[in-house]
């Protein structure tokens, strides 16, 4: 088979791919663009040939990201993956991208392919399993703080405690207000 025939099958097969797929040359430009690169861009797959992520007119920090991966790519020649929050024209999408070599014949690194995969949903998934693990959580931790501080309280006024016993008592409430903070720092915590 032959290498023009290779490509066109291969363009066929990523063209039908949900997720977007580049190819990056060493000059950092696109010499290849999927389908599905062209929706997530909104807009035709012949603007992004030739043309650098900046010259696309993406965010700074966008073409920072692409572009420093790709260049480690070309420089380590490993498989890179990372994960990227994409402000397109569809609006805020999480992707991770895999950066992966693509060598000739005789070894050499010629491009960087890369492949990104919507997480949104697994990642808004994971981040509200997590809000609730940590309501749960605090719920669990302060259900018996409470018990024990009734307990501790009622120690307190009672007329047979002795002064040694209200000084455990004070060492058991600053530890229980402590904890009381852990869980509430828990509650709060903003999940990435």
């Amino acid at each position: 088979m032959s290498t023009d025939t290779q490509d066109l099958e291969l363009g066929a097969l990523l063209d039908s791919s949900p997720d977007p797929v580049s190819r990056f040359d060493r000059k950092l430009r696109h010499v290849y663009a999927n389908r599905a690169t062209a929706i997530a861009n909104q807009r035709p797959v012949e603007d992004f040939y030739g043309r650098t992520m900046a010259e696309l007119g993406h965010a700074p920090e966008v073409c920072d990201f692409i572009e420093s991966h790709v260049q480690r790519v070309f420089i380590e020649g490993e498989t890179l993956t990372a994960e990227l929050l994409f402000e397109g024209p569809q609006g805020p999408v999480w992707f991770q991208c895999s950066f992966a070599p693509e060598r000739d014949a005789h070894g050499i690194i010629r491009h960087v392919i890369v492949v990104s995969r919507d997480i949104t949903e697994l990642k808004t998934n994971a981040q509200n399993e997590l809000k609730d693990l940590q309501a749960f959580l605090a719920h669990q931790i302060n259900n018996p703080l409470t018990i024990v501080g009734n307990v501790l309280y009622l120690l307190e006024q009672d007329a047979t405690t002795t002064d040694h016993s209200r000084d455990l008592i004070a060492m058991a409430k600053e530890a229980m207000t402590r904890v009381s903070a852990i869980t509430e720092r828990l509650r709060s915590l903003e999940t990435p």
